[in-house]
């Protein structure tokens, strides 16, 4: 153990202790908790969230991963699902307590909920794999936050590229609106976005190389979105606006087929 491990297994502890506090719903009158489905959907991403990096720590992690060290990252990954993925929806003006908690608002909740549950998969990718499995280097967590941040922050971008790039109206439509399909692409995309990230930092670093896919088929997921919705703020009916079912298909299309095509590469360049 290093000279920082214990203190960050402190203040990661103190964090989720503090943002689970912060999102209780004990304290919320029956009104707000009965037939509010979001809340629900809240609690699952977190779940599922956990219930991936246990399995990514028991199955894919590096063997040293043992004994204290599974409670270090747990608890760290718990601390960086409640931050990075919830808090941080208040940067796009999306109010976990006043939208979901108080106002119900299903559509909130699916974009929250899909931006967690991406935080938690990128997490969980970052403790995937050795950081130089051909070096003598030791890891340790800071290769861990070093690719989990990497990640994140290429997806917190490319989803404020998303929502630069469509209508101005597009949140206000979620927010006050509660227009389900609207929010339902929008986490279709971060979710997609997701699993090439969650590809490009898990395993065996290889080499920078290895994740210029992943950001070529971001690349393209942006570009879709950009074909189906030219302008900003140009005015469309029923008949001509695109269908978000289709935009949704073609995100999970092109994660699908790069995880696929970085399998087919991982056996024929990199022997794995």
């Amino acid at each position: 153990m290093d000279d920082l491990e214990f203190p960050l297994f402190i203040i990661s502890l103190i964090v989720s202790l503090i943002t689970c506090f912060h999102t209780r719903t004990g304290s919320l009158h029956k009104h707000f908790v009965e037939n509010n489905p979001g809340i629900g959907l809240l609690r699952l991403s977190v779940f599922t969230s956990m219930v991936w990096i246990v399995l990514v720590i028991n199955i894919w992690a590096d063997p040293s991963i043992r004994g204290f060290y599974v409670v270090f990252y747990l608890v760290i990954g718990y601390s960086v699902v409640k931050t990075f993925g919830q808090q941080v929806m208040h940067l796009m003006g999306i109010s976990l307590r006043g939208l979901v908690f108080e106002g119900k608002n299903f559509a909130a909740s699916l974009v929250i909920s899909a931006f967690t549950l991406a935080t938690g998969l990128i997490y969980g990718g970052s403790l995937w794999g050795e950081a130089d499995p051909s070096g003598d280097d030791q890891g340790g967590w800071w290769i861990v936050m070093g690719f989990f941040l990497l990640g994140w922050i290429f997806l917190l971008l490319s989803s404020f590229i998303y929502l630069t790039r469509e209508s101005s109206s597009f949140l206000a439509d979620i927010k006050h609106d509660r227009k389900t399909k609207d929010a339902a692409t929008f986490a279709a995309y971060i979710l997609s976005t997701a699993v090439v990230l969650t590809d490009a930092v898990a395993g065996d670093f290889q080499g920078w190389s290895q994740g210029l896919l992943s950001f070529f088929t971001i690349a393209g997921m942006l570009l879709v979105h950009e074909i189906l919705h030219p302008k900003k703020d140009a005015p469309q009916t029923s008949a001509t606006r695109p269908s978000r079912a289709l935009e949704c298909f073609v995100y999970v299309l092109l994660a699908v087929s790069s995880w696929l095509i970085m399998r087919i590469l991982g056996i024929l360049l990199w022997g794995r």
